[in-house]
């Protein structure tokens, strides 16, 4: 199986309260981000006539991370707010209201085999014979395989 996937970060929000190992994310809004604009990497999530989205925040974060405010209209517990990378879910956490989240997009790329959904929260540290894959600069493709006893062998 091979997997592909870019380095373009967005921000996402889903009406999901719940983001325990097995709740699946699915986004609700999904807006690009660049963590090096702080023109573009930082958004408001507000709930208007019961509706929530996104919308500009006069409350910029520092050049090199994606902030989320959540304004006071967001009750706790009831939507999940993150970011995404290739317009996948790839780190959420429960929002509350009037926080703001940051985040410092440094990806770790982990292969491990099982049966997942795409964007089900997974608890890494429950994980047995999962494997970090390392990039070294300039290293854009790697290849790893599932040997006979369930390891990992990186090519």
């Amino acid at each position: 199986m091979q997997f592909t996937w870019s380095i373009k970060y967005s921000m996402a929000w889903s009406e999901q309260g719940d983001l325990t190992p097995g709740v699946v994310f699915r986004a609700s809004q999904v807006v690009d981000a660049d963590p090096a604009d702080t023109n573009s990497n930082t958004l408001l999530l507000t709930r208007e006539k019961g509706a929530f989205r996104f919308g500009d925040s006069d409350n910029p974060t520092k050049a090199g991370k994606l902030g989320i405010v959540c304004d006071q209209t967001i009750p706790a517990g009831t939507v999940s707010v993150g970011v995404a990378m290739s317009g996948k879910p790839a780190q959420a956490c429960v929002a509350s209201p009037n926080l703001k989240y940051t985040f410092a997009p440094h990806p770790r790329y982990w292969i491990a085999f099982g049966r997942f959904e795409e964007g089900e929260v997974i608890d890494i540290n429950r994980m047995t014979q999962k494997f970090e894959i390392k990039y070294p600069v300039n290293t854009y493709a790697q290849t790893v395989e599932l040997c006979a006893d369930n390891s990992w062998l990186l090519r």
